[in-house]
């Protein structure tokens, strides 16, 4: 039986939209008197926010979950997320003790789900829900969800079937929030999407452009982020918004995710290579200091030597700060999954590590650039805080909070020592 001292622990897997999803759960939850435990053998619900974007991400997820619930045999859990989309009740069975399974789209029923499960009901919650309005507090860096979902269907991608197609929230809503943890004390805002380009407000007809320019006149927010973009929605406006907008993070994560024109192709992405890299030239032909991450893909199926090779020569010329690198994990449902996965492990392992050594080369050549230099940042914490380019700084003495130009001194691992 649950009371307003009914203590809760909620882990979260997979991406920052999961990330954000898990802070909204706690503060609807806190607000109907639940408390919150640091570790999950104290509490006495216990959430589990899940990922299935990759098999391994979902196995741990699995692994952790069935740990967790022998640690606390006592304890009540819901499973919320896209691994609870994707499999649905199917779940009870596997992990009998689960009180409920949650689609990503029903955050905002956490309340009522919760105190239905603490009360000895089940339920799954699967199907419809919507995005609401969030009156929260927050730290230095706070997300901010804008969009869900996802229309583009790349052929490798779950995200569409798992998380709908794609919603945006009212303009209204969005920046009412923004207001709210500025006035609480947050310094940077980080609008979080699917495909956050393609944001559109459906009451005024506002793009994202708007919305960045709208939100940057909020008191109190000095910065603001945004992720995750997609290249075939990168517009002129965009470009122009990050060339004119003081407060715009000079960053920009976009995943290519190959260098190969036929396989992205094949990934359904509907741009080519040489698209992707124009678009990086106008970016830092408005904006020289900006800095570049993406995501690489690499074994997707009838990948070649030679469509590899693309990869790496597109890695080079892009010039990256900083790239992502996975291996091809097939999906059930996506129609990637009907393809061949002809390259083999064996391959992918090595394709992986040969990725993976150029990006790391070309970070720590580009962090190596800033020796001397003065990076404006933000610290979310005491003595680490983060670039307007991303790049992690470390400074001693620094304050959470504290904001402005740093001179960096010596470059250690991937972060930035400052004087």
């Amino acid at each position: 039986m649950w009371s307003m001292k009914t203590k809760i622990y909620i882990r979260t897997f997979g991406c920052q939209m999961n990330a954000a999803d898990s802070g909204v759960m706690r503060g609807i939850l806190e607000d109907r008197g639940f408390e919150f435990s640091e570790k999950p053998e104290d509490a006495e619900l216990v959430i589990f926010n899940s990922c299935s974007v990759r098999d391994h991400a979902e196995n741990r997820m699995f692994s952790n979950l069935g740990l967790a619930m022998k640690k606390n045999p006592e304890a009540a859990f819901i499973l919320a997320g896209c691994t609870a989309k994707r499999y649905g009740e199917e779940l009870f069975k596997r992990f009998p003790r689960l009180g409920a399974v949650m689609a990503p789209s029903e955050l905002f029923s956490i309340g009522d789900i919760a105190e239905k499960v603490m009360s000895g009901g089940r339920a799954a919650a699967l199907e419809g829900g919507s995005y609401g309005f969030v009156s929260r507090r927050g730290g230095v860096s706070e997300f901010v969800v804008i969009q869900t979902g996802c229309d583009n269907y790349c052929s490798y991608c779950v995200v569409p079937f798992l998380r709908d197609a794609e919603r945006y929230r009212p303009a209204e809503d969005i920046l009412r929030e923004a207001e709210c943890l500025a006035a609480s004390g947050t310094n940077e805002i980080v609008f979080l999407g699917q495909n956050v380009n393609s944001y559109r407000d459906e009451k005024t007809g506002g793009d994202f452009p708007d919305l960045l320019a709208r939100a940057a006149k909020i008191d109190g927010i000095r910065r603001i982020r945004f992720l995750t973009s997609h290249p075939k929605d990168i517009s002129g406006k965009l470009i122009a918004e990050f060339a004119s907008n003081p407060k715009l993070a000079r960053h920009l994560h976009l995943p290519v995710q190959s260098g190969s024109d036929s396989v992205l192709k094949a990934m359904n992405r509907k741009y080519g290579s040489g698209d992707y890299l124009k678009i990086l030239e106008k970016l830092r032909e408005s904006v020289p200091d900006i800095a570049f991450t993406t995501d690489v893909i690499v074994g997707f199926p009838g990948e070649t030597d030679s469509d590899f090779a693309q990869t790496l020569n597109l890695i080079r010329s892009a010039d990256f700060d900083g790239v992502y690198v996975f291996k091809y994990s097939p999906r059930e449902g996506t129609a990637s999954f009907s393809m061949k996965d002809d390259v083999r492990d064996e391959q992918k392992k090595e394709r992986l590590s040969a990725a993976l050594a150029l990006a790391k080369e070309l970070a720590l050549k580009k962090r190596e650039g800033w020796i001397g230099q003065k990076a404006e940042t933000l610290f979310e914490n005491d003595d680490v805080g983060h670039s307007s380019q991303n790049y992690l700084v470390f400074k001693k003495g620094a304050k959470a909070g504290d904001f402005g130009g740093v001179r960096i001194k010596a470059v250690s691992g991937f972060r930035l020592i400052a004087e």
